[in-house]
């Protein structure tokens, strides 16, 4: 997390409710509850990607992904499972949260196989050379 960020204010009540409390007052349209549930669960993502970041990319050089890149996949991927999460399944939110995430990474690993940083955002070291030796 940044040390920018605000802390957003929980009410007394909601210092005790679970993550599947939360999880049904987001998807019930409100948007503090959804705020609060993704600040309360920051380490739990942080702590994933940390594991599928060791497991997958650490040292293969041909992925050129950030850590906060893959944070940032996790971020989306908790945000869609708390619109999907059923609690009619019997499992925890962190549970499917978890898998969600596993998968999104999966996704993101292999549409970022062998580019680059710089190729992602549409600029490539041999084009600026070659645009070097033509204005020459």
């Amino acid at each position: 997390m940044s040390d920018l960020e605000i802390k957003p204010y929980v009410p007394p009540e909601w210092k005790t409710i679970s993550n599947e409390a939360l999880c049904a007052l987001a998807q019930a349209k409100n948007k503090h509850a959804m705020d609060v549930l993704i600040w309360r669960n920051e380490a739990f993502l942080a702590d994933k990607v940390h594991d599928i970041y060791e497991k997958s990319f650490r040292n293969i050089q041909e992925y050129s992904v950030d850590f906060d890149d893959l944070m940032q996949a996790a971020r989306v991927a908790f945000w869609k499972a708390i619109t999907t999460y059923d609690p009619a399944r019997n499992i925890k939110l962190t549970t499917y949260a978890g898998k969600c995430i596993e998968n999104r990474v999966k996704d993101f690993r292999g549409k970022y196989k062998t580019t680059t940083k710089t190729e992602r955002m549409g600029f490539r070291v041999e084009d600026k050379v070659q645009e070097d030796d033509d204005s020459e």
